[in-house]
């Protein structure tokens, strides 16, 4: 649910990040609150928004809450793209439930937001690493979840117990491009 007052500030705000209704928008959600194991490198996403600018001429939104301002940071840097970044605006959970329901796609760690797509009816692709997708089974006509099949998937830690982080790093920018492309239209 999302109260009318809500709404109205959502679309204030999309409106000042230069996104209009004709736009395609991708949600980026980098964050992870559980704990590191579940965050999709920020080297990937970086690289993966420049895939999608070039292969969807898509608007890209970062969406960033409290205390996730240096991953943001990290992915701009070190991003060609024109990413969208909300780590200044203080948006906090609530206030994301309007910037997702305006996406077209949203791309997420295996975390709170992503049940937002779900309850929205948007499209969304899960990084999983970590833990078992049978935990957040639902609405998964509109979900692909990405995860590797490895000997330590899934082990539910907050942080990679082998140093690695494996799960998450060999979900490669191209595996995750090509999944987009099961949602959007080349521009």
């Amino acid at each position: 649910y999302i109260s009318e007052s809500l709404a109205n500030q959502g679309e204030d705000q999309l409106r000042s990040y230069g996104i209009t209704a004709d736009d395609t928008v991708v949600g980026l959600n980098p964050g992870a609150s559980f704990g590191s194991s579940k965050c999709w490198p920020a080297e990937h996403f970086a690289e993966l928004a420049e895939q999608l600018q070039d292969k969807f001429n898509s608007k890209l939104l970062l969406l960033v809450g409290p205390g996730e301002e240096a991953i943001a940071a990290r992915i701009v840097q070190a991003s060609n793209a024109d990413i969208i970044n909300t780590a200044e605006d203080g948006i906090d959970l609530a206030h994301l439930k309007p910037l997702i329901k305006r996406c077209d796609l949203l791309i997420t760690n295996d975390t709170g937001p992503r049940h937002y797509a779900v309850a929205f009816d948007i499209p969304h692709i899960v990084l999983m690493g970590p833990t078992n997708e049978i935990y957040t089974a639902s609405n998964l006509q509109l979900a692909t979840v990405l995860q590797r099949d490895l000997p330590c998937v899934p082990c539910h830690k907050k942080t990679c117990p082998l140093g690695h982080h494996a799960c998450m790093k060999e979900i490669t920018p191209a595996i995750v491009s090509n999944a987009v492309s099961n949602y959007l239209r080349g521009g």
